[in-house]
C-alpha cells in the first residue's frame, strides 16, 4: 500500500497562507485519504504535539480537502466537531490524534505534501 509523504513546516501561518506556501513549493496541504495517510502523518503530529493546519476547509455545504476540491472521504474528528464554534470555524487543524475545526485567520504550523509515496 502507498501512502503520501508528508512534510512539517514550522512557520506560523493563517490557512490560507500556508495553502499558498504549501502549492508554492510542495503540491499543496496535507490531505487525507486513508488510514494508512493518517497513520503516517499522525506519527509527525505527535512529535510536534501541536496544532497545526491540513487542507480541510468547509465550503459552506461539505468539509473538503484543499487539493483538487475533493470532499473527504476519510475523518478522524474530536468528539462533537466540527462545530463551527462562533460561526467562524471553516478550516481544519490537527490536534494530537484527531482533527478540529478552527477560524482560518489563527496562525499555526502546518503540513504540505509532496505527492511522492512511500
Amino acid at each position: 500500500m502507498c501512502s503520501l509523504v508528508y512534510v512539517v513546516i514550522h512557520e506560523q501561518k493563517t490557512w490560507q497562507q500556508a495553502q499558498a506556501y504549501c502549492t508554492a513549493n510542495h503540491i499543496d496541504l496535507a490531505t487525507v485519504q486513508s488510514d494508512e495517510d493518517w497513520a503516517n502523518l499522525r506519527d509527525v503530529v505527535q512529535k510536534m504535539t501541536k496544532t497545526a493546519w491540513i487542507g480541510l476547509y468547509n465550503d459552506i455545504n461539505s468539509w473538503r480537502w484543499s487539493y483538487q476540491n475533493k470532499e473527504i472521504a476519510f475523518s478522524t474528528w474530536s468528539s462533537g466537531e466540527p462545530n463551527n464554534y462562533g460561526g467562524y470555524e471553516a478550516c481544519g487543524v490537527t490536534q494530537g490524534s484527531s482533527w478540529n475545526d478552527y477560524d482560518c485567520n489563527g496562525l499555526f504550523p502546518f503540513f504540505c505534501f509532496n505527492g511522492k509515496k512511500l
